[in-house]
């Protein structure tokens, strides 16, 4: 409902508005309508401010009073009417419409000389205007051109540390991974280390150990020498008394088969009918206790048939 009433608006200021205002604007911009409008205006001013600024006066008053006002003029003895509200107006009109292009026409004529120095003074000034601005401009197009050599500069320094600052990041990147693989490697190692070092303190243990257990056997052997030392010092001393109390012959006076050069197979052979080792040679010092020395006579023959001999032993013993 509402477009429609606004579309019956539009057509009826289509119809009516739009054709009144056109004709309007056409006789406003007639220039003798504006000039009778202004001529009128100034002709009768008093009538006009009379009408807009009688506040004490109401509307019908101002109408009667303005009608009051004298409107005619005499001229050589002849009263014209409507100079004022007509005739003044309209021939100012005229004159203004039909004289101002003569009137423009001399005083142009008139100004023409003065207009060429104006106008020669008015290039001079414009020729020096525009050398001062030729002039700013290349000042302008220098301070550019520096100002746009310098940002240039300052783009190719910024580049130039932009890239160098990228060549320090990654190397300080790459100096990163290298530090992290240098600090596992070092913990690695480490752990080797403290392997190692647990190693050598358990190796350093049981050398200590063995070293305890050496020092313990070598103490053994000390001792087992030191008695050892004793019992060959004994055993020396027996050898000594034996070898004392021992018959100088040698061995292989019993001949060259030992025992076996006897008959005897061995020293607990019987012979005769008795142990070799029970014998009684009739020597002092080497009789065997419970035996009588008449059964062992034929050994002691035997043995007053030996050959004594020099024994290294006794020998031995005797230079000591």
């Amino acid at each position: 409902m509402s477009e429609t009433i606004d579309k019956a608006l539009d057509t009826v200021n289509a119809v009516t508005t739009e054709p009144v205002v056109k004709a309007v604007n056409q006789r406003l911009s007639n220039p003798f309508f504006l000039c009778f409008i202004s001529s009128w205006v100034l002709c009768n001013w008093d009538r006009v401010l009379l009408l807009l600024f009688s506040f004490s006066l109401d509307v019908e008053q101002r109408i009667e009073k303005i009608k009051a006002l004298p409107s005619n003029s005499v001229f050589f003895g002849i009263s014209i009417p409507h100079t004022h509200t007509f005739w003044y107006p309209f021939v100012a009109s005229i004159i203004f419409v039909v004289g101002t292009p003569f009137i423009s026409y001399v005083v142009d004529v008139l100004q023409n000389g003065v207009l060429t120095k104006k106008n020669t003074n008015d290039s001079k000034r414009k020729q020096s205007a525009l050398d001062l601005k030729i002039e700013e401009i290349n000042k302008n197009v220098e301070y550019e051109y520096a100002d746009a050599k310098a940002r240039l500069n300052a783009e190719k320094a910024n580049k130039s540390i932009e890239y160098d600052t990228n060549a320090l990041e990654d190397k300080y990147n790459n100096a990163q991974v290298k530090l992290r693989d240098i600090n596992a490697l070092i913990k690695e190692k480490g752990k080797e280390v403290q392997t190692v070092t647990n190693s050598y303190y358990n190796a350093m243990d049981s050398i200590s150990k063995v070293r305890n257990e050496l020092e313990l056997k070598e103490k053994e052997l000390m001792d087992l020498n030191s008695k050892i030392i004793a019992n060959q010092n004994k055993l020396d001393a027996i050898n000594q008394e034996i070898s004392k109390n021992t018959l100088p012959f040698a061995r292989p006076t019993l001949g060259s088969h030992g025992f076996q050069g006897l008959g005897l197979s061995s020293a607990n052979s019987t012979w005769p009918g008795e142990k070799l080792a029970k014998l009684n040679w009739g020597l002092n010092g080497a009789n065997w206790p419970g035996l009588i020395p008449t059964s062992l006579q034929t050994a002691n023959d035997v043995a007053s048939g030996l050959i004594p001999v020099n024994h290294p032993n006794n020998d031995g013993n005797k230079s000591k």
